[in-house]
């Protein structure tokens, strides 16, 4: 039988600690960079045309009602134009997915949807690549500092094949499937 030994925590030194606000918030990025986010584009119907954004804190949030979760930053246009519309969707973007996200994060409102493949669905757009979506109408907002949590009622479901685009330290990253225990069924 083989013995497992767990270290104990290692205590906080004062090196550690933030000694400034900036401090503070460049620490609670880098903690929370560890973190690895899926990456979506959360997608609304202006009078103008589909528009959207990028986002990675986007979490399920309930079964009964089935709802999610999205933080969306205050100061973002999309969010005010999902406040309008009353509905969106989230588009849960494949490992293929990089130039959609940049796109979607770094081109004006108005070009995001350029050349990009979608489909209109309970009158929000959702990507033809999309692994997965979801559409939503607006359930509730509610303030959070500098972001709003946008929760949405799920209206519409999708699940497709693939692997996931991840934000993980910085960067996109996907998921290497290896062998665990057994093949993958989806091998």
């Amino acid at each position: 039988m083989t013995t497992i030994t767990v270290p104990e925590p290692r205590p906080l030194a004062a090196g550690d600690l933030p000694t400034s606000p900036e401090q503070a918030r460049q620490l609670f990025r880098s903690v929370f960079a560890q973190l690895a986010s899926g990456v979506t584009v959360l997608a609304t119907v202006t009078p103008a045309g589909p528009t959207g954004m990028t986002a990675s804190a986007v979490t399920s949030l309930s079964l009964d009602p089935l709802l999610v979760l999205a933080c969306v930053g205050n100061r973002s246009a999309t969010l005010v134009e999902i406040r309008e519309a009353g509905r969106f969707s989230i588009n849960v973007l494949d490992a293929s997915g990089v130039e959609l996200a940049t796109g979607f994060a770094t081109r004006p409102s108005a070009d995001r949807f350029a050349d990009v493949s979608h489909e209109i669905v309970h009158e929000v757009p959702v990507l033809d690549d999309a692994l997965a979506w979801t559409t939503c109408t607006v359930h509730a907002l509610h303030s959070g500092g500098d972001h709003t949590i946008l929760v949405g009622s799920v209206i519409g479901l999708y699940r497709g094949h693939g692997r996931p685009l991840l934000w993980h330290d910085g960067r996109f990253q996907s998921i290497s499937r290896g062998r665990q225990g057994g093949e993958d069924p989806d091998m």
